[in-house]
């Protein structure tokens, strides 16, 4: 097996996950901020349920499917809604009140790392970036990057949120990540996909031979690697300066 150096030295494209990876959960507000917006955006198009109702099918949904709408899904099947109209309303409503309410309240959170941007900005003619993520990249991902001054190094082409792929998860479907490598024009042998769910980069290394796989664990890093992780690294900036160093830049 090629060693990190090797790995790292022959990438063409990363294609990143973006909550978990991009910021850490740890160093966040309360992560009750997460369960309150996604309640009050829930209630919003689903005023029959009670608030408590509308918490528990959220969390219930996060735990078990790892993104914001699933278990509303769920719910409106099974109660014989609209489903693909509530499910766009709440996923939309959230990641927009949640950005809009870091921003105001937490804007401490939400900055630029001068360090990380200089990496990028070292490794941007040898790699390309992209995104394939579970939250919204018009009302999240895309609005947090640009204010962490990191937008610039990614193709705006490659940012693919969990709505642009009629919300397959990365569980069980590598849509969001070819989406992104397509639109990259880089083939998944010569590829990265870095992310902090050990369960999305499994499905991912089984369903794409070749493909370099990074496991993001700001400072908590796995004592042994699983054989469908490659590599692990604390943060993007810790990447790209490896790659940096690798390349001499």
């Amino acid at each position: 097996m090629k060693n990190a150096a090797d790995n790292l030295r022959g990438l063409e494209a990363i294609v990143w996950d973006y909550d978990g990876v991009h910021y850490d959960y740890a160093t966040f507000p309360p992560l009750s901020i997460f369960d309150d917006v996604r309640t009050r955006a829930a209630l919003r198009i689903l005023p029959s349920l009670s608030e408590t109702e509308a918490r528990l099918i959220g969390e219930e949904g996060y735990n078990r499917y790892g993104d914001a709408v699933h278990g509303y899904t769920l719910w409106a099947a099974a109660n014989g809604l609209d489903v693909a109209t509530i499910r766009e309303s709440i996923f939309k409503g959230y990641h927009s009140d949640l950005f809009n309410h870091l921003v105001q309240d937490y804007p401490q959170h939400i900055i630029r790392d001068a360090e990380a941007v200089l990496a990028f900005q070292r490794t941007a003619s040898h790699v390309q970036h992209g995104i394939a993520t579970h939250s919204s990249i018009e009302h999240w991902a895309k609005p947090f990057l640009k204010r962490q001054d990191l937008l610039q190094f990614f193709n705006e082409a490659a940012l693919i949120g969990l709505d642009d792929v009629g919300y397959a998860r990365k569980t069980e479907s590598t849509a969001a990540l070819l989406g992104s490598l397509d639109a990259l024009k880089i083939a998944p042998h010569n590829a990265a996909f870095a992310e902090d769910t050990l369960a999305n980069l499994k499905h991912a290394h089984v369903s794409l031979p070749g493909l370099t796989t990074i496991f993001i664990h700001h400072g908590r890093p796995l004592e042994t690697l699983p054989d469908f992780v490659t590599l692990q690294a604390e943060s993007p900036k810790t990447v790209m300066q490896a790659i940096a160093r690798t390349h001499r830049l």
